[in-house]
């Protein structure tokens, strides 16, 4: 089951996020109106799913963070997207966040993502915890991925000039996935940003 990092709520303390990570109503309802009921829906089918898992159904659940790559959509695909949506065009790249500076995120390649569902696919194994962050441990903040893409594609950034200080960090820690499945990904996202250039 695709789940999402989102259960996990507002995170401020630069930690990176484990599975056995308590998860707090109270810092779920920190998220946006949307945000806090896309983690409650998704908390509750993994309750469902956990509910089958025995020897019967063979049951994995997948926490996934945040992807990039060619093969997702340019216009949907968040700030990554957004910046590089432009930066193709030779238009300015637009930061819109005020916090942008302390805005934390980490991107897995698309192609690293499917690696990692088709090796949770075929895996027999029946675990009793079987729930998984999937994603980059590699930390980038929105500021600084603007100038890495600015500086690859040559293009200016905009950004406000009114800042705020509020620490968002939606990274994951992977470790559970890369020791059970025996997969270790390389930091890609130089790689699959340059893709975007052929």
């Amino acid at each position: 089951y695709m789940s999402s990092g989102a259960v996990y709520g507002y995170n401020p303390k630069k930690i990176k996020i484990s599975e056995n990570h308590k998860i707090l109503l109270k810092n779920i309802k920190k998220l946006s109106k949307a945000k806090m009921f896309y983690a409650l829906n998704k908390l509750n089918s993994e309750k469902l799913f956990l509910s089958l898992n025995n020897k019967k159904h063979n049951v994995m659940i997948v926490r996934g963070f945040t992807f990039m790559g060619i093969h997702l959509p340019l216009n949907q695909n968040y700030a990554i997207g957004n910046f590089l949506n432009e930066a193709i065009k030779k238009k300015p790249l637009i930061i819109k966040s005020k916090n942008s500076e302390t805005v934390y995120r980490s991107y897995m390649s698309s192609d690293n993502l499917i690696n990692s569902i088709m090796t949770m696919i075929i895996d027999k194994r029946n675990i009793k915890n079987p729930i998984f962050n999937i994603g980059s441990d590699h930390v980038i903040t929105i500021s600084k991925l603007a100038k890495k893409i600015a500086n690859i594609f040559h293009v200016k950034i905009s950004k406000p000039v009114k800042k705020k200080i509020i620490i968002d960090f939606y990274v994951p820690n992977i470790k559970k996935f890369k020791k059970y499945f025996n997969l270790d990904f390389k930091n890609t996202l130089d790689e699959s940003i340059r893709q975007f250039i052929s």
